[in-house]
């Protein structure tokens, strides 16, 4: 099975990934005044004069010997010792970044995948067909930006043979995938040569998030007494908003099906979609889970009062993933631009067709365009996506190509009238609700609103900068390709809107037990420093060329720190949660043990919440860009996630290959009033790409060797 993970790139195999995770040192907890004194590096270029001194000021008295947050510190200490074997912040960090949230989770929350086309797809429209509704814009916007040429979506077109045979591929390669995880025959994850945490690969498959008022819960699949981990049997199908069980092992033996066992009940189901009337539909109960969280967690819970609905959802929940087939095919065909919508949100019908709680759901429309839409909480994007690359490599492998003249092989028969093994009948394996009323018809209608209003806002689309890669950056200029990107990205905001703004970088933590991510704060003075000199027509190239590398230099020291464990976001969370939620019960505690006096004085309480609630502190944590690098590779071919909402702000999903790089950019176009400016800050990316290239050629001497250097 090492075929399938040629991106994890080695052949150490572990025979436990739960042994690999216990071996594992736990998350440490940062030095306060280290973490401090990085934190006020951090806000330095983003305040005024003043303003940097009376933050300084404020920090002093926090951290100071034997002060507010040296206590704090201690209650965070204790609270690690207590949450052994875990880490201090996997139950805080999966609450408050994830679970707490009331917020829609698609497009918000979800990411999304695009992966590579079949190089040879048949049976596909390219152009809409005679007499159907004319191409629908997205949001009402040229996808290709003021002067491209438009791209769109044809809706209600029907279901093909390639989409379903293709389907039905995907939904083999996965399980074969997940079978080599199960049966423990996955390659360890390497970081320098040594192991990192892995026991996220557990959560991918089966994995379901479930409504709750006020906080969500996790449904993850049973380690069988911690022994082996069992798949189901079955996925469940969603085709114009109807679900069905779809069967990939047999019942009685647990045998997997062929390919052609599976695109059998994939044809059935579409064909009693097709000719199913009105009256006997379901309702679009799927839809409500891409909405606001407790409106869906109220309706859930009414639904749980019927068996047959709970039956239903325990049945979602069991189920290995979700697979989306849709009726729709945007166009031009292998436009990334238009083709990404399929992924992030349904192409027409915002989140129709889609099981948004569910970890996995994977998307295949009418012309067998391939997306994954991922529910956040409970995993970060890496192992999805290493299982998405793998996927469609998997899938565009010669021996694995679908031909329209070469059947699929069966071992079942449907439907035969000569008394053979029947294992589907779409009309028993429509999980269709019962019971539902106006009022739940009325909050689907809500959420449906609610969720076109948030796709309408949201703008977002691939951008391909083919002019050089990370062969150059790396190999020539000698350069982080991370840090060029990252500067990059803050030259090309600057040109945009003309100021600085916090901006998040995904920092990995996998190499503690347990561990999942942590932020590097990518705007450092030194990158201010840089900007402004590119901007300065008085600045000399030999100025700029030494501000570049002094904010590489510090971009790479921040990354190293943050992936040790140093980083000082988490660290700051778990002082705010120390003095929100372990102060209270440390107070209760002493006055039961008769203590008089409370562990704090209301002067700490006040230098506490004048550090948490300074300006700087908010603004320095509000994350106007927004960064991610996904893995490179030739199966996925774009990778998207909403920015934070806030105004003039950006997620920017990148991936550097050998010579180009991939940006996955959303904005928001009405955020009041003020929002993003995508098409510019695309152009200025580019732009700051190129003057950043002919910068180090110029100066560094970091020439091809066909170069003419007369030309620069």
């Amino acid at each position: 099975m090492s075929g399938y993970y040629r991106y994890l790139g080695n052949n150490v195999y572990y025979n436990d990934i739960e042994d690999v995770t216990q071996s594992l040192p736990r998350l440490p907890i940062p030095s306060l005044e280290k973490t401090l004194a990085r934190y006020l590096d951090s806000v330095k270029p983003l305040l005024s004069h003043g303003e940097f001194k009376h933050t300084t000021n404020i920090v002093k008295a926090f951290g100071k010997q034997h002060g507010p947050g040296e206590y704090l510190q201690k209650l965070l200490r204790k609270w690690d010792d207590e949450q052994q074997p875990k880490t201090w912040l996997e139950q805080w960090w999966l609450e408050l970044a994830y679970l707490s949230s009331r917020d829609p989770l698609c497009p918000l929350s979800n990411y999304w995948l695009l992966m590579a086309d079949d190089p040879e797809p048949y049976g596909i429209i390219t152009e809409p067909p005679p007499n159907h509704p004319p191409l629908l814009p997205f949001n009402n916007q040229n996808l290709n930006g003021p002067d491209g040429p438009f791209v769109g979506v044809l809706n209600r077109v029907g279901y093909g043979d390639f989409q379903i045979r293709r389907a039905a591929k995907i939904i083999e390669i996965t399980h074969n995938i997940m079978e080599s995880i199960y049966n423990k025959e996955m390659p360890a994850e390497m970081a320098r040569g040594r192991p990192i945490c892995m026991e996220q690969w557990l959560k991918v498959f089966g994995t379901t998030r479930i409504p709750k008022i006020g906080c969500d819960e996790l449904v993850v699949p049973d380690t069988n007494g911690g022994q082996q981990l069992q798949p189901s049997t079955f996925i469940v199908a969603l085709i114009d908003d109807q679900i069905f069980r779809i069967e990939v092992y047999d019942k009685f033996t647990r045998e997997r099906l062929l390919v052609g066992d599976v695109e059998n009940q994939l044809r059935d189901a579409i064909a009693y979609v097709e000719k199913l009337p009105a009256h006997k539909r379901s309702p679009a109960i799927n839809v409500l889970a891409s909405g606001n969280r407790d409106r869906w967690a109220s309706i859930y819970a009414e639904l749980l009062k019927n068996p047959r609905n709970k039956l239903i959802l325990k049945q979602i929940i069991d189920a290995n993933f979700v697979i989306s087939l849709d009726d729709t095919v945007t166009l031009p065909y292998g436009s990334l631009r238009a083709a990404q919508y399929t992924a992030k949100h349904h192409a027409a019908r915002p989140d129709h067709n889609r099981w948004a709680d569910k970890l996995s759901n994977f998307i295949i429309d009418r012309n067998g365009v391939f997306g994954f839409n991922g529910e956040h909480s409970p995993v970060d994007g890496f192992a999805p996506g290493v299982i998405c690359i793998n996927t469609a490599i998997m899938l565009n492998h010669p021996e694995n190509r679908i031909k329209p003249d070469i059947k699929s092989p069966t071992t079942l028969s449907y439907n035969s009238p000569d008394g053979n093994l029947h294992i589907f009948d779409p009309s028993t394996s429509h999980l269709k609700f019962e019971g539902v009323n106006d009022k739940i018809l009325r909050v689907i209608d809500e959420t449906s609103k609610e969720i076109r209003k948030i796709a309408l806002e949201s703008i977002s689309f691939q951008h391909t900068f083919e002019g050089f890669g990370g062969d150059w950056i790396k190999n020539i200029a000698k350069l982080s390709a991370d840090a060029f990107v990252q500067v990059a990205s803050q030259l090309a905001y600057y040109r945009t809107h003309a100021t600085f703004v916090a901006t998040y970088e995904t920092s990995s933590s996998r190499k503690f037990h347990g561990g999942r991510t942590d932020t590097i704060r990518a705007f450092t003075t030194q990158v201010a420093d840089f900007v402004k000199a590119m901007e300065d027509p008085r600045s000399t190239n030999q100025e700029r060329y030494r501000l570049l590398r002094s904010a590489f230099k510090t971009h790479v020291n921040n990354v190293t720190l943050a992936s040790n464990g140093e980083g000082i976001d988490r660290h700051l969370l778990g002082l705010k949660l120390a003095y929100d939620r372990l102060y209270p019960k440390d107070k209760v505690e002493k006055n039961n043990n008769s203590c008089a006096s409370d562990p704090l004085s209301g002067e700490a309480k006040k230098i506490i919440e004048d550090f948490f609630n300074d300006p700087a502190f908010q603004m320095s944590c509000t994350w106007r860009l927004s960064t991610s690098a996904a893995v490179p590779s030739p199966g996925v071919v774009h990778s998207g996630y909403c920015a934070l909402g806030h105004d003039k702000s950006y997620g920017n999903s990148y991936m550097i290959l050998k010579d180009k790089i991939r940006l996955g950019l959303e904005g928001r176009n009405t955020i009041a009033g003020n929002g993003s400016k995508i098409y510019q800050f695309e152009k200025h990316f580019a732009s700051a790409l190129w003057d950043m290239r002919r910068l180090c050629e110029k100066v560094g001497n970091y020439c091809e060797p066909d170069v003419d250097r007369s030309r620069l």
